[in-house]
């Protein structure tokens, strides 16, 4: 809590003090570290899942964020991939392989006889 010029806080981060008299509490896809004057939008390549936060979440593989300030990231489509994590736009699969499911880290050769 921010009271009178002087920071009390109850835990580390997930409020920012704009006004120095009293905490405004960060929203889902946003974050504050402590001490922060204002909340931050969550990142692209990561999500702010809930209010309060301190920090974000980077994405996990097979998942990506485009955009920032999301809660959630998004599951790779099906025809891409996302093999690292903090993934911002999923990877289209390159001619002669596929990904027939969504959240695919990786992209399958194609069979011989197909294509």
């Amino acid at each position: 809590m921010c009271l009178n010029n002087f920071i009390i806080t109850p835990k580390p981060g997930h409020f920012s003090c704009p006004n120095k008299t009293a905490p405004v509490e960060c929203s889902a896809g946003s974050y504050a570290a402590a001490g922060s004057i204002e909340c931050q939008p969550c990142p692209k390549g990561a999500s702010c899942p809930t209010k309060r936060l301190s920090t974000y979440f980077i994405c996990s593989n097979g998942t990506y964020s485009d955009a920032e300030s999301l809660s959630d990231c998004k599951v790779c489509p099906g025809g891409f991939y996302c093999p690292s994590v903090g993934m911002e736009a999923p990877e289209e699969c390159a001619n002669g392989t596929y990904s027939n499911t969504t959240g695919a880290r990786y992209c399958i050769l194609c069979p011989e006889g197909h294509r």
